[in-house]
């Protein structure tokens, strides 16, 4: 398996590389745009404080209210937090979008899809270049992940653990309710947040600072940080360093088409090819 990820790898980048996938486009020449301190600090504290805080208060208060009605109904909680889950990140969505259009309409439009960036292509060309673009990213991130647990399970006697999101899923696959709930937070919620948040806002601040090479490394990093888990103890270390990678994909194909629908073309495969393997293949998630 890992010789044949490492040929699809070499196979698939060489000819990205022949094609001049991996050239950024020269300097434009209209301004860059500008993502104040207060828009970027508010967009997070919107999803932070909606997913950490109140969702998990407003699930506590649904749960104990319909035990206090239905004491030995034991099948609808599953479905009932996946479902809060579900409308919490639906309303992180739609609050992020009112924020930022109120907060400069201009801007908001332009993060999403820059038409004065050249060459500026169609919304369709730019989702399905992320698309396509799973198959240089995979082989190369699965070989890392892979390749750092084997490393850890020689050095300190790492067991490889499920993931939490994979946990997850497989814990919502005993209700169809849940199962469609979850599906459709983790890859279509879940990307759109995530671009928006952290390639749209943090990538947009950072590029005006910092130039566009290091805006794309360090939201790529804060990216990874964001998963971290501490029940998956030595896991973060693949986690983490896969999700650098990832995410410097992901950042790479907004600067290279000013466009937050290359990014989330590509995050979304990903997160559907994982769901999917999850659901048809859980013995080997």
């Amino acid at each position: 398996m890992l010789f044949f990820l490492l040929i699809w790898a070499i196979a698939a980048n060489w000819i990205a590389i022949k094609k001049g996938f991996y050239k950024l486009p020269s300097a434009q020449k209209s301004a860059p745009l500008s993502v104040s301190l207060f828009q970027l600090l508010a967009s997070f504290g919107i999803y932070l404080l909606l997913a950490l805080v109140f969702a998990p208060l407003f699930a506590r208060f649904v749960l104990g209210f319909i035990r206090k009605l239905q004491p030995d109904l034991f099948s609808l909680p599953s479905p009932v937090i996946t479902g809060i889950y579900m409308g919490t990140m639906l309303i992180v969505l739609l609050l992020l979008q009112l924020f930022l259009y109120s907060q400069n309409s201009i801007l908001y439009k332009k993060i999403w899809k820059n038409r004065e960036h050249s060459p500026s292509r169609s919304i369709e060309f730019d989702w399905g270049l992320g698309i396509s673009a799973w198959a240089l990213s995979f082989p190369i991130v699965s070989i890392l992940s892979d390749g750092i647990d084997k490393l850890l399970q020689k050095l300190v006697g790492y067991n490889h653990l499920e993931q939490t999101a994979v946990k997850f899923v497989k814990a919502a696959m005993s209700n169809p309710f849940s199962l469609v709930f979850v599906l459709v937070s983790t890859t279509v919620l879940a990307p759109l947040i995530e671009e928006f948040l952290f390639r749209g806002v943090l990538q947009t601040y950072l590029k005006k600072r910092l130039g566009a090479i290091s805006a794309i490394l360090l939201s790529a990093a804060l990216f990874a940080l964001f998963h971290f888990s501490p029940s998956q103890g030595w896991g973060n270390l693949s986690l983490l360093v896969s999700l650098f990678l990832l995410g410097g994909y992901l950042g790479f194909l907004y600067e290279r088409q000013a466009s937050l629908w290359a990014p989330i073309g590509l995050h979304m495969t990903f997160n559907v090819i994982s769901a999917l393997r999850i659901v048809f293949f859980p013995e080997t998630s």
